[in-house]
């Protein structure tokens, strides 16, 4: 798969993880609002998400997995990048767009987005092609 088809994948991926890295170690939580933006950047809503917007005030750098095992074929990408907090601006406008659906649901969005700009994938899938590269 290229760049490209895994971000087309992931963004109608239902669920993703994200994890961060603070004073506290590693912190993981699922991410069900968020989207790829055309640059290829993913965003995210921000609803429970402080202590990942308190770790990213001492390392912006975070990892999002995704993972499926439809139609019993498991597959599954880890991207690396570095993250950063919006709480504002142009970023925190799609994303209060991307949570409407929050509100509908009984949550409340806290404003805001996170933007990872991904610099590496690497596949999580079982078999040959675990840990490749996607370029």
């Amino acid at each position: 798969m290229t760049k490209a088809e895994v971000l087309a994948f992931i963004k109608e991926y239902p669920m993703w993880t994200l994890s961060s890295y603070g004073e506290d170690g590693p912190h993981a939580i699922p991410l069900r609002w968020h989207t790829v933006l055309e640059d290829g950047k993913l965003l995210t809503c921000v609803v429970f998400t402080g202590k990942t917007i308190e770790n990213l005030k001492t390392c912006d750098k975070v990892c999002v997995s995704v993972f499926s095992v439809a139609n019993n074929h498991p597959i599954g990408y880890n991207l690396y990048g570095k993250a950063e907090y919006y709480a504002d601006g142009p970023y925190a406008e799609i994303a209060a767009e991307v949570c409407a659906p929050v509100a509908n649901e009984g949550f409340v969005p806290k404003g805001g987005a996170i933007v990872i700009d991904v610099e590496k994938i690497v596949t999580s899938s079982p078999g040959p092609t675990n840990h490749t590269i996607i370029e």
